[in-house]
C-alpha cells in the first residue's frame, strides 16, 4: 500500500489493485509502505525428474494418480518432480503446477524406475 496525495493505492505483485480516498489526515496515518516477504526456500528434489506426456485433458499420471497440468499443455511432455511433499510440473525448466502429493508413496519407485514413461506403440504402415 502507497499514500500520497489524499489516495491509498492497494497494489499486489506491481499491479494496481484499487485506489480509494484517504480517511485519515495526513499527519495521524500510520507509515503504509511494506517490504516485501522473502519466501522460503523449497527442499530439493527427490530423485530426478521424469517425462510424462499430458493426456488430451491435460493431466499426467505419475504413480498411478492423475496431475492436472492445463489443457494448454495437452498432449505436450512436462517434467514431473518431487520437491517437499508437493509434485512440481515443468516444462522447459519453468514451472507450470504444484499439487500436493496425493499418490501411494510406496509407488514412487516403480513411476522413478521409467524416467521417460511406457513406451509408446509403433504404428505400422500397411
Amino acid at each position: 500500500m502507497i499514500s500520497r496525495d489524499g489516495l491509498v493505492e492497494i497494489s499486489h505483485r506491481g499491479a494496481l489493485i484499487v485506489t480509494h480516498a484517504r480517511r485519515h489526515s495526513p499527519g495521524k496515518e500510520p507509515d503504509v509502505a511494506r517490504t516485501p516477504r522473502v519466501r522460503a526456500q523449497r527442499p530439493a528434489t527427490v530423485g530426478n525428474p521424469v517425462l510424462r506426456v499430458a493426456d488430451c485433458a491435460g493431466c499426467v499420471s505419475f504413480a498411478g494418480t492423475n496431475y492436472s497440468v492445463g489443457r494448454a499443455y495437452a498432449r505436450r511432455q512436462v517434467e514431473v518432480a518431487i520437491v517437499g511433499r508437493s509434485v512440481q510440473l515443468a516444462l522447459d525448466g519453468k514451472v507450470i503446477r504444484i499439487h500436493p502429493i496425493r499418490h501411494d508413496r510406496a509407488k514412487e519407485h516403480g513411476a522413478f524406475a521409467t524416467p521417460k514413461g511406457r513406451p509408446r506403440k509403433q504404428r505400422t504402415v500397411a
